[in-house]
């Protein structure tokens, strides 16, 4: 946790005799002594050799100067803070695994003392393994970064100056499936996924989630109208506050109109607690349309009647030779620990990514 006055645990572990800089000085020697010989290599066919891992350490170093360091309306006071980034990146992609890190510890302090010296880890991390081939797969994904404890405490200035209502939240999350097709027409995956998630604060409560999925989906034996089922179910179970869970079942009929036009029906049932301690259980109709006019245009829009009221989707993409276009609008449900999750490589990764 990051505060004006009290130690992450990251201070308390890595404050020893050396001392944060010290520490951080000996990181940063040796990732990039490391990077000269913790690069791996496989042997094609061919008799040459590919970068089955990519190992990159970094090092970043920033200064900044604030007049209002508190971010208070009476006595302000200004300091500089000087922050320094070591960290790792590795890409790795075998016959079976595949995954990706990016890892960053960084030491803030400040010119005047005005606060406390902090430390601050970062963490995104991803990846997959294919147990048995084309059937059972486990996913895998973490994050740790700072985020905002409350939206109505003081927020972010849009620096990177820390402030008494931000906090270091770690999120991860694994998943094993099942996926595969029965009788050669429909495919099913059988999913569960386990995530918990860590605050560093008494403010925000700590959670761990379970996750169960089933789905089902093919085509009608003429071939044009295609078929789901999904059924899940979901338990959120809060160190301090009222446990969540909810259950789900729900099918989907999609038709196509022409080749840019496909419309849906969908219907099913849900059950939660998320208004009152009792299970409350509900309809859920809904109805949707996907037009792709140019193979680079997509407009995706649905409407559903949900245990909340009303809920709707609005998506709309466009990609020209050199940019990504998306906008999105959408009314529904998200539990908080499903909200702090993040597995992206990044905007230059997503934009790549969007264009193929």
């Amino acid at each position: 946790m990051v505060t004006d006055t009290g130690m992450s645990t990251c201070d308390r572990w890595c404050a020893g005799s050396a001392g944060p800089a010290t520490l951080l000085t000996g990181l940063t020697v040796a990732l990039l002594v490391f990077s000269q010989f913790a690069v791996a290599q496989e042997v094609t066919s061919e008799g040459g050799t590919r970068r089955a891992v990519s190992i990159q350490p970094y090092v970043s170093a920033s200064a900044t100067y604030t007049d209002n360091v508190h971010l208070t309306d009476a006595n302000k006071q200004g300091d500089l803070m000087v922050a320094l980034t070591a960290g790792v990146r590795i890409a790795g992609e075998g016959g079976r695994v595949k995954g990706y890190l990016n890892y960053g510890l960084t030491g803030q302090t400040y010119a005047d003392g005005t606060k406390a010296s902090t430390f601050q880890n970062s963490l995104n991390t991803f990846g997959s393994i294919e147990a048995i081939d084309n059937l059972a797969f486990v996913d895998f994904n973490g994050s740790i970064s700072r985020q905002t404890v409350s939206a109505f405490g003081v927020q972010s200035d849009g620096t990177s100056i820390p402030n008494a209502n931000q906090t270091e939240v770690s999120t991860f999350r694994l998943s094993p499936y099942l996926r595969g097709q029965l009788a050669g027409s429909t495919n099913y995956e059988a999913r569960y996924a386990w995530t918990t998630t860590r605050t560093g604060t008494a403010e925000a409560s700590d959670a761990k989630v379970q996750d169960a999925l089933v789905r089902l989906d093919g085509r009608v034996p003429s071939g044009v109208l295609a078929w789901s089922v999904e059924a899940s179910r979901q338990s959120v179970n809060f160190a301090t506050g009222r446990s969540t869970d909810a259950d789900r079942l729900a099918g989907t009929l999609n038709y196509p109109v022409s080749n840019q036009l496909v419309v849906s029906v969908t219907g099913g049932r849900d059950s939660n607690n998320y208004t009152n301690a009792g299970k409350e259980s509900h309809s859920v109709v809904g109805a949707g349309v996907n037009w792709s006019p140019a193979p680079t245009t997509t407009l995706a829009a649905n409407a559903s009647n949900q245990s909340f009221g009303h809920g709707h989707s609005l998506v709309f993409e466009h990609r020209t030779p050199r940019t990504a276009w998306r906008f999105s609008d959408s009314n529904g449900v998200s539990t908080t620990p499903g909200q702090l999750i993040s597995a992206t490589v990044g905007s230059v990764y997503d934009l790549y990514f969007s264009q193929f």
